[in-house]
Formats: structure tokens, C-alpha cells, sequence
């Protein structure tokens, strides 16, 4: 049998394959195109009544507009029917009411109608209280011209009698000016009396300042052991956890995202950082072992209610709903005040941190009311009950200054620890470290807390630097804004040391 007469080859079938998908892929493409073409038509449907809705809004907003030209409250809102908030169209017609009538806010809310009636009804009382007083007035116009006639009739005795009562009163003088003569002699006699009473009042008051110095020195005494028993308490209670601010409400799978129950009602702010304390902390005082880790508000969501980054926490102890947050330097309703004293470097670098510490602690709403800087002026007023910590830095010493200029610096510094520590003392202020504060404030070893302090360049890739890749370990993670080093003398602790 020769060749052509053979059955199909393989040729054969791949043509067959292909003329079927062929057909096939036709077959496809007419089906997404006719499907495209019914969602396109559906799309500009869409369109044109979103259009027509918002025509309608736009219209209905013009007719709400002229309703408040007209009634003459620009209020944004309009209000619900029992909305009390002066904010809003309705309830600043309520409160202008409630206000003409001369009431409280009633129980059953009063119409604009019902107003208007009430407030002619009182006009239409005090029209016909007004006639009354008009008829009274006339009545009274004329009594008084009556009285009048007979005031004139007499004026005239009266007159004369005036002219009789100075002639006596002249005499009267004359007998007076003898009587003060008799006077002047009597008070000459009372003056000899009284020299005898100045020397009586002079030893009476040395006895009053001898009783005077012996107050003094009592009421030194008491200074003393109030400053005596101020150091006790907080000797005693130094690690005392005031109460939190909030808890978590909800940890994300990854453990890197959080939820607060703070919110814009709060009036918090993404970028404040707060230390986490576990749930059980507020029972048993809080100390610093019980600090979790460390989370960033990054975003407001509802009016309590926040997302926050994660930026430190440990592995064997991960955050966990209900776990308490807590920071010093952020409350609800109200600023906090804090004095600052002592050297603040917190990377290490030589130069002080003081205005980085300062500048943050204003940006998450509070502030060091009294703070000594680095030539050792003292700044703000005292020490006083409305300071809520005397935060202290580190010490320096006389011998350690580098010049005659620094060492004058440290003199004075020192001088003003000695008076802010005895200030606290009397008022029972506080008194915590440096390390304690950044602690409370979320500060953690080798991460930043937002805080603006003396940096180094961006950490792009320059001539004669590493790559993003390979940081050095001073290198702030992604994310971190690369501020706030670990201060001098930290020790490194799985939580925050005593």
C-alpha cells in the first residue's frame, strides 16, 4: 500500500485541534464582548441616576438654604425634631424660645407657631397693662399739680422761717467755739494719756515679736515635717500606677495593629504613643513590671475609638484585649504640667535634648510649665500643687564641665535641682527620673517615640554610607520615625526597671 493512501497522520489531528480552538477562542471573545457591552450600558444607567440624585440633593440643599435665610440661623445642620444642640437650625430655634419665653427647656418642645401666639398673647397683657399705667399717670399728674398749688402757698412761711433758724444757728456757732475750747483743753489732758499708752503698746509688741519668732520657728518646724513626710510617701509609693488612660479593644491576627476605646471624642491625635500595661496592672498598683510594650495612635476612627501600630511587645507576652495604655503626657479633657531639671541626651550624641523633650511633650497637649535649660536659667514659675512630676535628668558635676562657661551652667543647675526638689516637697509633686518618664511615655531601647531631638541625615543611601538594607544597629527599623535613642544609663530589662 503506497503512502497516500495511508490513514491520518498526526498533521491531521493538530489541524483539527487547532481549527477547533479557534472556533472556540471566537466564541469566548463574542461572549466577554457582548457581556461588556451590557455592563457598560448598566454603568451609564448608573450614572445618570446618580446624576439625577444628585441634582435632587443639590436642589433640596438650595430650598434648605433659603429656609434659613429666611428664618435667620446659618447653622451647617438643620437638626432632628428633639435636637437641643445650639449648633443646629432646630435646636438654636428651640434655644431662642425657650429664651423669649423666659423658661427652661420644657418637656414637650414648643413650635415656632405656638411661640409666636404666646408671645402675642403677653404682648396684647402688657398693651393693656401699659393703658392701665397711662391712666395711672395721668391721675397722678394731676394730684401732683394739686400739691404743687399748695407747696407755693407755703413756701413762703417756710422761707422766713429759714431766715429765723440761720440767726439761731449763728449763735449756736459762737456757743459751739467755747465748747472746743473746753474740748482742746480735755484732749491736751488725753494726750499725756496716751504717751503713757505708747509705752504700754511698745512692750506689749516686743512681747509680740518674741511670741512671733517662736511661731516662725513652729511653723518651720511643720515645714519640715511635711518635706519629711512628702519624701516618705513617695519613697514609699514611687512606683504607684496613677490609673489608665484606656485599654486595647482588639488585636489584629498579625499582632502589629491594635484598637483603643479613645477617639476623636478624646481628642486624641495620631502620633501620640502610649505604654501598655496588662489588665491586671490597676489592681495591684501598676508598677513598671507590668509594661507590655508600646504602641502609636495612627489613625481616629470614631469619637472612641482608635487604630494604633504596634512598636514594641514581647514575644512570650503579646498584647492582648483589655490590656491597659497609659501615658503621662496625654489626658482626656485637660493639660498636664511637668517641670524638667537635669542633663536630657537621648542618642548619645553630646548635645542636649532638652527642646526635643519639650517640643514633644507640648505637641501631644501638655507641657514643662518650669524647666532649667542648658545655661541653667531657670524658667516658668514654682513648683507648685498644678505640677503633676518633677521630671530629673541626669546630674552633672562642676569637674565634669569641659569649659568655665559650662561649669557655671552645672553650678546653677545644681542650685536649682536643691530648690525645685524642696519645692516638691512641699507640695507633694512627684518626684521621678528621667528614665521612669520615658518609660510612662513609651519610650523603648532602640525605638523611637516621636520625639524631635538632635538627628542625624535621612536614611537614604549617600557616597561613603551603608545600603537601606544593612543598617547599623543605632538604625531606626521601617517605620520608626528614627528619634529618641536609648538615654544614657539605661539598662536593658524586659520591662521597665524599678
Amino acid at each position: 500500500m503506497s503512502r497516500n493512501q495511508q490513514g491520518p497522520t498526526a498533521l491531521h489531528f493538530v489541524a483539527i485541534v487547532l481549527t477547533i480552538a479557534t472556533v472556540m477562542l471566537v466564541a469566548t471573545t463574542f461572549l466577554f464582548y457582548r457581556e461588556g457591552q451590557e455592563m457598560h450600558q448598566a454603568v451609564s444607567r448608573a450614572e445618570a441616576e446618580r446624576e439625577e440624585l444628585a441634582q435632587q440633593v443639590r436642589e433640596q440643599d438650595d430650598r434648605i438654604g433659603v429656609l434659613k435665610d429666611v428664618v435667620g440661623y446659618s447653622q451647617a445642620a438643620v437638626g432632628q425634631v428633639d435636637d437641643d444642640d445650639p449648633s443646629t437650625v432646630v435646636g438654636a430655634i428651640r434655644t431662642d424660645i425657650n429664651r423669649s419665653l423666659g423658661r427652661s427647656a420644657p418637656a414637650q418642645p414648643v413650635s415656632v407657631r405656638e411661640a409666636m401666639g404666646q408671645l402675642a398673647s403677653q404682648r396684647d397683657n402688657l398693651t393693656i397693662e401699659r393703658d392701665a399705667l397711662v391712666d395711672s399717670k395721668s391721675t397722678l399728674l394731676a394730684n401732683y399739680r394739686a400739691l404743687e398749688r399748695v407747696w407755693k402757698a407755703v413756701l413762703k412761711p417756710e422761707r422766713d422761717a429759714r431766715l429765723t433758724a440761720e440767726r439761731e444757728l449763728k449763735s449756736n456757732i459762737r456757743a459751739r467755739e467755747e465748747v472746743v475750747a473746753d474740748k482742746e483743753r480735755e484732749i491736751s489732758e488725753l494726750r499725756d494719756v496716751a504717751a503713757e499708752q505708747r509705752d504700754r503698746i511698745a512692750e506689749l509688741q516686743e512681747a509680740l515679736e518674741k511670741n512671733d519668732k517662736l511661731m516662725t520657728q513652729k511653723a518651720a518646724l511643720h515645714r519640715s515635717t511635711v518635706r519629711r513626710l512628702n519624701r516618705s510617701l513617695q519613697n514609699r509609693d514611687s512606683h504607684r500606677f496613677e490609673r489608665s488612660d484606656g485599654q486595647i479593644t482588639m488585636v489584629d491576627d498579625s499582632g502589629r495593629l491594635v484598637w483603643v476605646n479613645l477617639g476623636a471624642a478624646d481628642r486624641l491625635r495620631p502620633g501620640i504613643r502610649f505604654s501598655v500595661f496588662d489588665k491586671s496592672a490597676a489592681q495591684v498598683g501598676g508598677s513598671r513590671k507590668g509594661l507590655k510594650g508600646v504602641v502609636e495612635i495612627t489613625r481616629v476612627t470614631g469619637p472612641h475609638r482608635a487604630q494604633a501600630r504596634v512598636i514594641e511587645s514581647g514575644r512570650l507576652n503579646p498584647l492582648l484585649g483589655g490590656d491597659l495604655v497609659y501615658s503621662p503626657i496625654w489626658s482626656v479633657g485637660h493639660a498636664e504640667r511637668f517641670a524638667l531639671i537635669g542633663l536630657v541626651d537621648l542618642n548619645d550624641d553630646g548635645r542636649s535634648d532638652v527642646e526635643g523633650l519639650r517640643r514633644y511633650v507640648q505637641e501631644s497637649g501638655s507641657q514643662f510649665s518650669v524647666w532649667v535649660d542648658d545655661s541653667g536659667k531657670r524658667n516658668g514659675g514654682a513648683v507648685d500643687m498644678s505640677i503633676k512630676y518633677l521630671v530629673v535628668g541626669e546630674t552633672p558635676t562642676p569637674d565634669s564641665a569641659r569649659n568655665d562657661r559650662q561649669r557655671v551652667a552645672y553650678n546653677r543647675l545644681i542650685g536649682h535641682l536643691t530648690e525645685m526638689r524642696e519645692e516638691a516637697y512641699d507640695h507633694g509633686v512627684r518626684v521621678i527620673r528621667l528614665n521612669d518618664f520615658l518609660a510612662y511615655i513609651g519610650y523603648t531601647r532602640g525605638l523611637g517615640t516621636g520625639v524631635s531631638v538632635t538627628r542625624e541625615p535621612p536614611s537614604a543611601t549617600r557616597p561613603g554610607k551603608t545600603s537601606p538594607l544593612k543598617r547599623s544597629p543605632r538604625t531606626a527599623p521601617p517605620g520608626v520615625s528614627g528619634r529618641f535613642r536609648k538615654p544614657r544609663g539605661t539598662k536593658p530589662t524586659d520591662g521597665p526597671s524599678r
